[in-house]
């Protein structure tokens, strides 16, 4: 049986014998590291609570979906072990993961001494949530959980190095065409360059053409003047032979 099925299944039964239920179906889970985080869904607090206690947290929870609330009893040792865990991946993960967390009923932050050792006596409750999951860590945890199935982990593996080989080529494929296109934006620019300068020397030409006609212009104007204000010679007189 599947957890999905094993669900559906609790889900078109009486609230108040869910509990017996789901830990009667938990033999039989194929996928269990599914049960728990969709049991959240279903359960109330409570009997979430009920059933962790009543099965073990160890033997349901799945750090792969660690984004849960949990309600801890430190005394107990998978519970310790639990909390331990999650504080370890506070410090692996970004950003602040422990939300609304109380110890023993009273509201506090999650300190640094909990990084070197973890209390073994107290009640924490927490939810912890996350945007950015750092998987490989994960996967490690759940090397001690029931949950974890070895021939899956390796599969799994292998899928996320070929992803991440995807990856890469498609950045480096990516990085290759930004700088493709950042060469042909760099000959285009020393294109446009060139034709503004061209442009520029032919503008000048045109300038310094119209310079000199209108220089060869204002001396024939010169010269035109000057030839009209010169006097007229006289008429030469006949020579008479004797």
């Amino acid at each position: 049986m599947t957890a999905e099925q094993a669900v559906s299944l609790l889900s078109h039964l009486p609230s108040g014998v869910r509990v017996e239920a789901a830990v009667a179906c938990f033999s039989g889970i194929v996928n269990l590291e599914l049960y728990l985080p969709l049991l959240d869904k279903l359960l109330s607090y409570e009997q979430v609570d009920a059933l962790t206690e009543r099965l073990g947290i160890m033997n349901i929870w799945n750090p792969m979906r660690a984004e849960r609330r949990y309600a801890l009893d430190l005394a107990h040792p998978d519970e310790h072990a639990v909390t331990v865990d999650l504080v370890n991946l506070a410090v692996v993960e970004p950003e602040e993961n422990w939300k609304g967390e109380t110890y023993n009923g009273k509201p506090f932050q999650l300190p640094l001494s909990w990084t070197t050792v973890v209390p073994d006596s107290g009640l924490v409750t927490l939810d912890y949530v996350t945007k950015i999951k750092v998987v490989r860590y994960r996967r490690m945890l759940q090397r001690k959980c029931l949950c974890f199935d070895p021939f899956r982990f390796e599969s799994e593996i292998q899928a996320e190095a070929a992803s991440e080989r995807a990856l890469r080529l498609e950045r480096a494929g990516l990085a290759e065409l930004s700088r493709c296109h950042q060469r042909q934006a760099t000959m285009q620019d020393g294109r446009n360059l060139e034709a503004e300068r061209a442009d520029q020397r032919q503008k000048h030409a045109k300038a310094k053409a119209n310079q000199i006609a209108a220089g060869r212009d204002e001396r024939r104007q010169r010269k035109d003047s000057a030839g009209s204000r010169r006097p007229s010679a006289g008429k030469r007189r006949p020579t008479i032979a004797s």
